[in-house]
């Protein structure tokens, strides 16, 4: 899959607002119901050349789209995001530990979150999801910043 790899700076980043008394397990109103959906669909992505420059490059579509679990049994390339929130005051990074449901590499720490790219949504928009869905917090588009386009095959492990 084409990772892009974005930065949140921790200041500008915050919390959601939760409904639910602070005592109950799930505090993130923004969390789904299950790790992932075979079901979802994904634009597919062309095999990138092997000069592909991680800062000025961007995956090519085929303009084909597939579900999650044909691009993931097939090696399909597609795109995800990769966030990492980070407080440069301490130079610390987040970290979130994987849900034991996921079907790559659960219960493992991880960055601070991340995903895949739905067809028809943005590098952008996925990343605000993320960072809602996986960890509570609300971030601005503007906060965000690309850093880079990485190529990378997922290991058949897991």
């Amino acid at each position: 899959s084409t990772s892009t790899t974005m930065n949140a700076m921790s200041d500008n980043v915050r919390k959601s607002p939760s409904s639910q008394p602070a005592n109950q397990l799930n505090l993130n109103p923004h969390a789904l119901d299950t790790a992932q959906d075979p079901s979802e669909c994904f634009e597919v992505m062309h095999l990138p050349p092997t000069s592909f420059d991680p800062y000025h490059d961007h995956p090519t579509s085929t303009n084909s789209f597939s579900t999650r679990a044909h691009v993931h049994q097939n090696g399909l390339w597609h795109s995800s995001v990769h966030i990492w929130i980070i407080d440069p005051s301490s130079s610390s990074i987040l970290l979130q530990k994987r849900s034991m449901s996921k079907d790559t590499f659960p219960g493992r720490w991880d960055i601070s979150s991340a995903g895949h790219v739905e067809a028809g949504k943005s590098l952008a928009e996925t990343a605000r999801l993320e960072c809602a869905e996986e960890l509570g917090m609300e971030v601005e588009t503007s906060d965000l910043k690309l850093a880079f386009v990485i190529p990378a095959e997922t290991a058949s492990i897991g």
